[in-house]
């Protein structure tokens, strides 16, 4: 994680790196394409254990029909790849376009973010936050 002076977080990063690396089949590139031998081994991202996720959204104040999620894994394993998406309450249709923040991150246990999203679409109060995650059972609301 990168912070600035003040102690804001400014960057961070989230790596799964595989026991066994990428063959590239160097001998045979192309100007346009590489081959590759083969690909590293992320199957054990198949076994991680399940978490829940919980999530909220605040209105933000401003012209901008905006809001922020806070989104918190409340299970006892990493959440892999949390996606946030708003969606019309009783449709459950995604809006868009939205602009997040950030999206696809991790969350480990316990660990809760906020991330503000803004949409162009129609403001109805109906619209509420979704996440789910690589190894959840399906979206939160």
């Amino acid at each position: 994680a990168l912070h600035d002076a003040g102690g804001a977080l400014r960057s961070r990063n989230f790596y799964w790196l595989s026991t066994k690396d990428d063959v590239i089949d160097w001998a045979d590139t192309k100007w346009y394409y590489t081959p590759t031998k083969s690909h590293a081994d992320l199957t054990a991202l198949a076994n991680l254990p399940p978490t829940t996720l919980a999530v909220s959204a605040r209105p933000l104040p401003g012209p901008e029909a905006a809001a922020m999620v806070t989104v918190e894994n409340t299970g006892k394993a990493l959440a892999f790849q949390v996606r946030l998406k708003m969606v019309d309450a009783r449709s459950g249709e995604e809006q868009l376009p939205v602009f997040w923040e950030d999206n696809y991150f991790e969350l480990f246990p316990g660990e809760k973010r906020e991330v503000r999203v803004a949409h162009s679409g129609p403001t109805a109060p109906g619209l509420v936050p979704q996440a789910s995650a690589w190894n959840t059972a399906g979206p939160a609301h």
